[in-house]
């Protein structure tokens, strides 16, 4: 018993220093991504609340992936999401290269050439859908959208980018309802990819 004992602590420390080490550099890292946000201010309670966000999801992750690449590629997606969640609260406007980002994430720890041109698929399903969408609606839909959510569908796959996608816009109604029943603002803008990036957080998560 005091054998197994041994080698189970001589297998958990090292992993509890690994994952600490890890959440300190997410922590970092997110810390250096809002320094690159709109209207970027040192002090505030809104980075420490994205900081957290961050940190729990990598956690989640962790927990999933292991230490893995598909943990590395889980954190940058994270990043990338974080960043254009920031922006569209700040400025209604995300970056072309944010969704760009989101593609070359998606290639990371993909070795079957199949999934690479199923999720290609899906993801020029989803462009054409989301084009044809802010059409009909009159440009309605952001243009970040339109490329935001065909991107995320090509890092999670058809499956489970549909579903991060109906979570994300079922997220998105509720956020409104709540929004206009405790402050009646001017600004009918929504900023849909914060929610939208919670929808397929969950989405890669389950």
């Amino acid at each position: 018993m005091q054998i197994i004992n041994t080698i189970l602590a001589s297998l958990f420390i090292p992993i509890f220093i690994a994952g600490i080490a890890y959440e300190l550099c997410v922590a970092l890292m997110i810390k250096t991504i809002l320094t690159r946000t709109p209207a970027y201010e040192k002090k505030c309670k809104f980075n420490k609340v994205c900081v957290g966000i961050g940190v729990t999801v990598s956690f989640l992750f962790m927990l999933k992936f292991g230490f893995t690449f598909e943990l590395l590629k889980a954190t940058l997606f994270l990043g990338v999401l974080i960043f254009a969640s920031v922006c569209d609260i700040k400025e209604r406007k995300v970056e072309d290269f944010a969704s760009i980002m989101i593609l070359l994430i998606g290639l990371v720890n993909v070795q079957s050439t199949e999934v690479i041109f199923g999720r290609t698929m899906a993801f020029a399903i989803a462009f054409i859908f989301m084009l044809a969408a802010a059409i009909i609606s009159g440009n309605k839909i952001g243009g970040a959208d339109v490329k935001f959510i065909p991107a995320c569908i090509f890092v999670l796959g058809a499956g489970s980018g549909i579903f991060g996608l109906i979570i994300g816009l079922l997220f998105a109604v509720i956020g409104t309802l709540i929004r206009n029943k405790v402050k009646k603002s001017e600004d009918k803008t929504l900023p849909l990819i914060p929610y939208l990036s919670a929808g397929f957080l969950i989405g890669y998560l389950i």
